[in-house]
């Protein structure tokens, strides 16, 4: 699983994108709130959302979307057995 996972590399991005990929290196792994999501891209929780909402997307929507595309990923990998994706 761990694979799926994707390695734990800071990469900078612009708004939206920035935040699933911090998400998407922690999820599994480690809390995911926007607070914390806040520290790992040096910012306030404050400045995230007010980030977010610029671009439209809240910080759940952003969560969904990287949970979505991993379960997505689980459930095409052949190597994977159902009972591991759920």
């Amino acid at each position: 699983l761990a694979y799926l996972m994707g390695p734990e590399i800071t990469v900078w991005k612009e708004g939206t994108e920035e935040v699933e990929d911090a998400i998407a290196r922690r999820l599994g792994r480690a809390p995911l709130d926007c607070d914390s999501i806040a520290l790992v891209l040096e910012m306030s929780a404050r400045a995230l959302r007010l980030r977010l909402m610029e671009e439209g997307p809240s910080f759940r929507s952003g969560l969904q979307t990287v949970r979505q595309e991993r379960a997505q990923a689980m459930l095409e990998s052949v190597d994977l057995p159902v009972s591991v994706c759920v």
